[in-house]
């Protein structure tokens, strides 16, 4: 027979159709489709049949026999199984298992698949004659019914034999009795699950919050098991409320981790809440200030902005648009270090500081002539300007009114300090890595120059620590001792803290800030945070330096000071006095100075000898500096000042020597700023007073602030 049953649609044919053919084709399969489906479902009802034909017609035209039959005899299989079933076992449900099953049960509920399987057979035959009104006489009609018949046959007689299977209803009462079971068990974990959520959130409630976290991981580990286990046996209802107790119960533990300054498992959390909820509106916000912690700034403005987009933004009682701002001020401020503390050096220090953002500007590690690794600028530099803003990794303070800070008190805040970066280095294998770049005072030649992006809070981590077989606890305390600084330190500026403060703590990449005599830098300190600036100008490739200690000072004072620190400056500054020392005429002027000479007579000798010794301007700075007590003391007051008259050089060509050679310090800036309170200048004398004050303090207190600043006294 030219076209056999099995033969197998030609959808080819499409290939070669115009638009308009498709969507007939389209439209008469759809018709089909729908019109096979009433008549299967009518009960009885035969009327459907009549638009079957045209249908049958319109896509026979194309080729697309096959295609019709084998989705009829598809949809009177799955009819059959489905009426059938029906119609078969509701003469059943009277039955509970006791007992036998009358004889004429069964006969009727056969008798129902017997109906069931002549409705359909009255279907098929209506499809047959719409395909042989289409062929007319094409097919031998008898072969061609016998044949659809006898495939209709095959796939009911299967269907029957599932449909009156006798274990059937023994399965059924096992099946309903697993559910049943499967019912209590689910019950009693959802008990269990909701008792665990209400004391972890009772915990989180009350702060507690590393009883929360435990309490919280105990209810996160069963919920994945019932998610497991629903996985095996979905239940379509129940997997989404496990899911999203699942997501809250990680959001509310990361939440606590924070809390306890863990983020990095706080922000693990984060993340795998957000598998869950992509845009879970609280694990967002969670992530977004954890993120803030950990100077992230752009990515946690992406976290905000994100979580604004939710519809909970609007009700919520989170600050979200004062997140989103602050973030956006601490990532310009990362970017570009355009930070200002005006407002708050004006209003006398009262209230909060501005907030730091972590800065690194144009400065890079390198190897240093001075001591093992420094840092130098990348670029020149100009008096005043940021060159490094960071967070400490931890810090301790302490406040003594009125006396020195005792052994004992030392020994209590050294201990709490290494407790506390010993914490933060067990939290954040990030911290453990940037700390084992830090000497420890030993083969310091031998050390690695770390990459300055190292340091930058966005900078990729692997998570590894270099080092990491070294980095013991007698090492750590080695780093910590060689590396921490003092808040209350010479160069040091703490703004907004009274003389009885002392604090202590570890800056990472400050700490690879050499000493030198001739320093080019300040620190300011401000809450945690430290600023570093340039006190004079400084060149491209030039290192920057700090004062450890007191560089005001004579040469003899400079060296008990390094011995005490563990060190021997060899600077330009200690060199050439060391040479210059060996005159007789210098060491006079120390000594008398200690014998009480006259300030005046002090600063006249030096002044004198150095035209004598024909030092250099520079040189002449390193002088006067190493005897500047003597030389405030007589341009301290005016009458001093003007008793000498031109046997010593003006005032303002002291300072500028003075500052060119060891930067800008408060006790210089002090003195121009009591000259100018006097009436002793003009506009001149103010600029200079101000291009100290940027030195001092930096520009991060803009011009006003800083006459206000000046005004007030330097401290």
């Amino acid at each position: 027979m030219a076209d056999s049953i099995s033969s197998v649609c030609n959808l080819a044919v499409l290939d070669k159709l115009s638009d308009d053919s498709i969507n007939e084709i389209l439209e008469s399969y759809s018709g089909f489709c729908a019109a096979t489906d009433t008549l299967l479902t009518g009960a009885g009802d035969l009327s459907a049949g009549q638009q079957i034909v045209s249908h049958v017609h319109g896509l026979c035209k194309h080729g697309l026999e096959s295609l019709l039959r084998d989705y009829f005899l598809g949809a009177l299989e799955r009819t059959f199984e489905k009426n059938g079933a029906l119609k078969f076992w509701r003469h059943f449900e009277a039955y509970d298992g006791d007992g036998s099953i009358e004889e004429e049960v069964f006969y009727n509920a056969l008798e129902e698949i017997a109906m069931e399987k002549q409705y359909q057979e009255k279907c098929l035959l209506i499809l047959v004659h719409a395909l042989q009104s289409y062929n007319q006489g094409s097919h031998d009609s008898d072969d061609y019914r016998a044949q659809l018949f006898a495939k209709y046959q095959l796939s009911v007689s299967s269907g029957t034999e599932t449909l009156i299977n006798p274990n059937r209803i023994e399965n059924t009462e096992m099946r309903e009795e697993t559910e049943q079971q499967d019912q209590l068990a689910m019950a009693a974990a959802e008990e269990q699950l909701q008792q665990l959520r209400s004391k972890a959130t009772e915990l989180f409630l009350r702060e507690e919050w590393q009883e929360s976290v435990q309490a919280y991981s105990h209810f996160i580990n069963l919920c994945r098991s019932h998610i497991s286990n629903t996985l095996q046996n979905p239940d379509p209802d129940h997997l989404p409320k496990l899911r999203k107790s699942l997501c809250l119960a990680l959001s509310n533990r990361a939440e606590a981790r924070s809390r306890l300054r863990d983020f990095a498992e706080a922000l693990r959390d984060c993340d795998r809440a957000l598998e869950i909820g992509r845009a879970h509106f609280k694990t967002l916000v969670c992530k977004g200030k954890i993120l803030l912690n950990l100077n992230r700034y752009s990515m946690a403005l992406n976290c905000f902005r994100t979580a604004q987009l939710d519809p909970q933004a609007n009700g919520s009682s989170v600050d979200l648009d004062g997140y989103l701002q602050k973030s956006k001020k601490l990532e310009l401020m990362s970017r570009t270090g355009a930070f200002d503390l005006s407002e708050w050096v004006v209003n006398g220090f009262r209230g909060k500081p501005l907030e730091p953002a972590e800065y690194i500007g144009a400065v890079q590690i390198k190897k240093s002539e001075i001591r093992g690794r420094g840092l130098f600028a990348t670029k020149n530099i100009d008096v005043g300007t940021l060159m490094l803003v960071t967070k400490a990794v931890a810090i301790e303070r302490g406040i003594l009114p009125g006396q020195e800070l005792d052994e004992n008190a030392q020994l209590l805040m050294w201990k709490n300090f290494t407790e506390k970066v010993m914490d933060s280095m067990a939290k954040c294998s990030r911290i453990r890595d940037l700390i084992s770049t830090l000497s420890s005072g030993e083969d310091e030649d031998e050390l690695e120059v770390p990459e300055i992006n190292r340091f930058k809070p966005e900078a990729e981590h692997n998570g590894g620590c270099h080092n990491e077989n070294e980095l013991d606890a007698s090492r750590i305390l080695s780093i910590l001792d060689v590396n921490s600084l003092v808040e209350g330190g010479i160069s040091t500026k703490i703004l907004g803290k009274n003389s009885d403060y002392y604090g202590v703590g570890l800056w990472v990449l400050a700490s690879f800030i050499n000493h030198s005599c001739v320093p080019n830098a300040r620190r300011m300190h401000i809450g945690d945070h430290v600023m570093v600036h340039a006190s004079r100008d400084v060149k491209a490739g030039e290192e920057i330096t700090f004062a450890y200690f007191d560089v005001l000072s004579p040469l003899g004072k400079r060296n008990e000071s390094c011995k005490t620190w563990g060190f021997r400056c060899n600077c330009k500054r200690c060199k050439f006095e060391k040479k210059l020392y060996s005159r007789e005429d210098v060491r006079e002027i120390e000594m008398g100075l200690e014998r009480r000479m006259e300030a005046g007579a002090a600063v006249y000798k030096l002044e004198e000898g150095m035209r004598r010794w024909m030092v250099k301007e520079r040189e002449k700075g390193y002088l006067r500096a190493s005897f500047w007590d003597a030389c405030s003391q007589v341009y301290g007051t005016e009458k001093s000042a003007k008793g000498w008259g031109r046997r010593i050089p003006p005032m303002e060509t002291v300072v500028d020597s003075v500052v060119q050679a060891v930067g800008s310090d408060e006790r210089v800036l002090r003195m121009v700023a009591e000259k100018l309170k006097r009436g002793g200048g003009g506009m001149l004398e103010m600029e200079r007073a101000l291009k100290l004050g940027r030195g001092v303090y930096g520009k991060v207190v803009k011009k006003q602030a800083m006459k206000s600043l000046v005004g007030l006294g330097i401290p």
